[in-house]
């Protein structure tokens, strides 16, 4: 919730390029926690079989 508070700050100043560096965190904080689930998902799968 911090970065989305940030980016807003930044997006109202005109900082256009901070901006942009904090979506990319943000695009990476979301790929990681994607690859966390499938390999949560995996582990649990090849429990079951």
């Amino acid at each position: 919730m911090e970065e989305i508070l940030e980016l807003k700050q930044r997006l109202l100043s005109g900082d256009f390029q901070g901006s942009i560096a904090i979506v990319e965190d943000l695009e990476e904080m979301g790929k990681k926690g994607i690859i966390r689930t499938i390999r949560s998902y995996a582990i649990v799968g090849s429990f079951n079989s």
